[in-house]
This record gives C-alpha cells, structure tokens and sequence, in this order.
C-alpha cells in the first residue's frame, strides 16, 4: 500500500516569497481576485479557487501574483486528487517562469503530486530534479520511491547514504532490511505450470491460490471423465464435445497456474515494500500549500 500522506494542522512555515508583499502593493481588483481565490481554496472549494486563480492571470498576465496563482491552481487539485491537473499546473510555473522564486517550489510539489499518485518512477526522476531549498526531503524521498518500484538494492544504497539526513526518522529500515526484498520466498511461474500440467489445480495450491486450484481440478477431472465415458460408450459428438473441454481447461489451468505464481510474488513484494515504507515515512517529509488569507500569502504546513 502506498504511503497516504494528509495534511497537518499544527505547524506552519514562513510565507512563500513573492506572495503577502506583492499583494499589498496590488491594485484593488488585482488584491481582491487574489484574496476571493485564496478564501475558497481555505473553505475547501477547489473548482472556484481555481477560476479565480485563473481569472486572476487571465486579467492580469503580467502580474507577479500570476506565479502564485498558478501554484494555487496546482495545490487546488492536488487537494481533489486531480493529480494530472496539478503536476501540469506545476510544471508550467517551473517551465514558463524558472527565475522565479516559487519555480523550486514548484518543482517540488510537482514530484509530491507525481509519488501520491503512485507515479513512482517519474517521482524518483522529478525529486533528483527538484534541488534547493528541498535538497534533503527530495533525496529522502527518493529512496521512498525507489523502496515502492521494488528496486530494493539502488533503494538500500540510497538509504545507506542518507544516514546524516535530518529527515530520515530513526525507525527508518536498515539497507539490510531493504536488501532482504531480494531474498523473498519467491514462487517459480515454471514450476507451478509444470505442477498443474502433472496434476491440474495443483500449480495454483503451490501458489497459494487453493481455491482455484480445487476448482482447477474439479473441472479438469470432470471433463476428463466425461471424455473417457463417451468414449467408452462409443458417442463420437459427446466425447469431441468433452475432449475439446478437457483441452481447453487443460492448458488454461497451467497457464493460470504460472500467472498465480507472478502474482503471489508481487504480491510479496507490494507487501514488504508496504512495511518498509510505513516505518520510513519521517515525521516532518514534504511540505504543502496552505492559503493564508489574513496576510494574502500562501504559506506552507508540514503534512505527515
């Protein structure tokens, strides 16, 4: 299971630059776009903190507050899990203006919004990316990354060389710990389809999968019965009726029984990964948008 990662209430950071000093020096319909789309943001209501925001670059393109609007459109849907929405939203304020100050950020909450939706090899690219002032998070959770694709010996190096990171927490696993993922008690795909090609049913038992291999058995023996019974009987349509049956379960049941074995190492591995990873998620790890319109600034809270 991936790590979920929710916001906290208790802690929040120094505005972002550019946002509460560029707004008081805004004019007063430039001000109040801005303050309406950070009030809807901070009420919950995403789709209208959008269109102001948008609203707001549209009327205003030249504006400094556009790069802050584009970020609230990117936080917006991050918060709804419109994932592709808000790494587009991101990528944009980092392509269109990289001079900006809010670019690293939104470097960095394009990667968050890329390992919350699972994206984790695009993740673990974008983090190497993402570079000051999120140098430390970035590289942690890099190794997180590569800990969910299952990369378990590039994951245990990347840990290894976290040991001084302020951001790894002590329960985090050892490099020992990740490297046992290699060693899991894996099923072989081979030998269960020659298993059930022997016997059916039984290549899907050794996989784990006992009710389908009882199934897997029960079919196969029933179609194989019939087939010799009609046979016995000299009914030449029943016994090519049953006999094509046979055939087909047959060879369903081994190519099953391999696939059973992919999936229980996989499974396997999602659940050791799963483990590893609930123990390395730090207590303070990313960052994320909080509006603030008191000070008509975006500031940012800690999220576990």
């Amino acid at each position: 299971m991936a790590i979920v990662l929710c916001l906290a209430c208790g802690y929040a950071a120094e505005p972002l630059p550019g946002t509460a000093n560029e707004a008081a020096g805004r004019p007063e319909e430039e001000r109040r776009l801005w303050r309406f789309a950070l009030e809807r943001l901070a009420a919950g209501d995403g789709p209208r903190a959008v269109t102001e925001a948008m609203r707001l670059r549209s009327y205003y393109p030249d504006s400094p507050l556009a790069d802050d609007a584009r970020l609230l459109e990117g936080t917006a849907y991050a918060r709804a899990r419109r994932y592709d929405q808000a790494i587009e939203a991101y990528r944009t304020l980092a392509r269109e203006t990289p001079e900006s100050p809010l670019a690293p950020h939104a470097r960095y909450q394009e990667a968050l919004a890329l390992y919350d939706s699972r994206r984790y090899e695009e993740a673990s690219d974008a983090l190497a990316r993402v570079g000051a002032p999120w140098e430390n998070e970035s590289a942690y959770l890099g190794v997180l990354s590569r800990l969910h694709e299952r990369r378990w010996d590039e994951a245990a190096d990347k840990m290894e060389a976290q040991t001084r990171n302020p951001v790894r927490p002590a329960q985090a696993p050892s490099p020992a710990e990740i490297r046992a993922g290699t060693d899991l008690g894996r099923k072989s795909p081979r030998l269960a389809g020659t298993m059930s090609a022997i016997l059916p049913g039984t290549g899907q038992m050794y996989a784990g999968r006992t009710s389908d291999g009882f199934h897997a058995l029960f079919w196969n023996g029933l179609f194989a019965a019939a087939t010799i019974e009609s046979l016995d009987e000299d009914l030449d349509a029943p016994a090519v009726l049953f006999g094509g049956l046979f055939v087909a379960f047959y060879v369903s049941n081994i190519r099953n029984a391999a696939i059973a074995a992919h999936w229980a190492n996989d499974s396997a591995g999602a659940d050791y990964a799963s483990v590893l990873a609930d123990r390395a998620l730090p207590e303070r790890a990313v960052w994320d948008a909080e509006p603030d319109p008191a000070n008509l600034s975006i500031t940012l809270r800690w999220r576990y």
